[in-house]
């Protein structure tokens, strides 16, 4: 599977690291399983590195079944919780930006970094 997710439990952070040719199919598939993962917990801010994802095939569709699995295990859940992307691409956010405007609500934050360092300094901000 090209997307990897890695939880820390004690900092309450999941790292999902995208890796070579991403498809809707992974996007949903993988998710499913980290959101069922025993380790994961609602309000668990999450760093997404899409550094080495090559995004070409991922649909619209496939991004707003990606915020649908997302909402529902997350709504009424948690307050909120806080999504750092690292994107070092334009299609990268552009898909990332793509993905946060389905939420009329605003039910989490979503920054895009190019270094991941920095992602984690902002979560640690918060």
């Amino acid at each position: 599977m090209p997307i990897l997710h890695t939880i820390d439990s004690e900092k309450g952070i999941v790292l999902s690291t995208w890796v070579g040719e991403i498809t809707d199919a992974d996007l949903v598939e993988s998710y499913q399983k980290h959101f069922e993962d025993e380790q994961w917990e609602p309000g668990f801010s999450s760093i997404v590195d899409l550094r080495t994802a090559v995004l070409n095939s991922v649909t619209d569709d496939g991004l707003f079944a990606l915020f649908k699995l997302v909402r529902s295990y997350t709504e009424g859940e948690c307050d909120g919780f806080a999504s750092v992307i690292i994107a070092s691409d334009d299609l990268a956010r552009e898909l990332t930006e793509k993905f946060d405007s389905f939420s009329s609500d605003q039910f989490h934050t979503i920054e895009i970094f190019d270094d991941i360092q920095e992602a984690y300094k902002f979560l640690r901000k918060l």
